[in-house]
């Protein structure tokens, strides 16, 4: 009954005080900062990498025992519309029931029972009783989807999709259709331009936005003249021919069938933004930093020229020379 027993015992499940209400200048910038926010996760380390990064750019997953037979399957967890124990509690999309014919165990996707439990199982395993041997001889028996990597794509789509029309349907602003480039840069306060290509097919020749283009934004006041960089996404490889032709089918406002759209950086738009810039990094193939990294050596080994050949022939030649006189001096001694 001692009060500082009690206190001691409570001291680490006491609920943290609530954010205050009036945040300070850099609190409100970094709030409306996709990538701080990104870069502020929690630091954890990939499963099969083992590199430790933010878990912003790590794919989560989690075991759901299937609603018909039991069996676990492993499912993007932060993707999940719910995020509970099993599928069977609560309804959850259709696309996260797996089908039998595109899955193989574990086992054959070389996922051992250790890394289950970097994979989500360890949430589960330290919610259950640790007598009870069913949740390891589950994880040891669970299911990978053989088209996860779509699978993962088409769920992040989805979710953007699904902000997408959140944010346009709160009428206020947070994303505007544009001309034209020129209209688009005269915009105020824009966190990101999104390319559509406009409606219809694209004529040969068009230029497209490369991967994490961006483009200078002027900020702060005209005589200090500094800009910023603002990425622009291409809409139509982030979401596909069938998922952009979805969006403009539930959003009748004619908005995305404009060239250009702008998003306002504002926070209510922040988790957009952040779901954007992951699913370019997913869909990226990083040419051009393939590039810059193979040029320097590819310099490096086209610039031996046949004077530094001669000259490294030289040298050997000379300590071969003096190799030979001391063994000549050596033995005349």
């Amino acid at each position: 009954m001692d009060p500082d027993v009690i206190a001691a015992k409570e001291k680490y499940v006491e609920r943290k005080a609530r954010p205050s209400k009036n945040p300070e200048l850099l609190q409100q910038i970094l709030g409306k900062n996709p990538y701080a926010r990104a870069l502020a996760t929690p630091l954890r380390r990939c499963a099969l990498t083992y590199n430790a990064l933010p878990s912003f750019f790590l794919q989560d997953f989690n075991l759901m025992e299937h609603p018909e037979t039991g069996s676990p399957w492993y499912v993007p967890k932060s993707l999940a519309k719910y995020k509970g124990p099993t599928v069977s509690e609560k309804e959850i999309d259709a696309d996260l029931e797996p089908k039998e014919e595109k899955v193989h165990t574990s086992q054959t996707q070389q996922i051992s029972a250790e890394s289950t439990a970097v994979l989500g199982y360890s949430g589960i395993w330290k919610k259950t009783d640790q007598k009870d041997e069913r949740p390891r001889e589950k994880a040891g028996t669970a299911r990978w989807r053989s088209d996860m990597h779509e699978f993962v794509l088409n769920l992040m789509r989805r979710r953007i999709l699904e902000d997408f029309v959140r944010v346009t349907n709160s009428k206020r602003g947070y994303v505007v259709g544009c001309s034209g480039w020129e209209d688009a840069l005269a915009k105020p306060q824009v966190g990101a331009f999104l390319w559509t290509g406009g409606d219809g097919e694209l004529d040969e020749g068009r230029e497209i936005p490369p991967e994490f283009a961006t483009l200078d934004v002027p900020t702060g006041r005209k005589e200090e003249s500094k800009t910023r960089k603002v990425p622009v996404h291409n809409l139509r490889r982030l979401l596909g021919k069938d998922k952009l032709a979805e969006l403009r089918e539930k959003l009748p406002s004619s908005i995305f069938e404009r060239e250009v759209v702008v998003l306002r950086q504002k926070q209510y738009v922040v988790d957009l933004e952040m779901q954007l810039w992951k699913l370019q990094g997913y869909l990226a193939e990083y040419r051009e930093l393939y590039r810059d990294f193979e040029e320097p050596q590819m310099q490096g080994l086209d610039g031996e020229s046949e004077e530094d050949d001669d000259e490294e022939d030289d040298a050997e030649d000379e300590e071969d020379e003096g190799f030979t006189r001391e063994q000549e001096d050596q033995s005349g001694r």
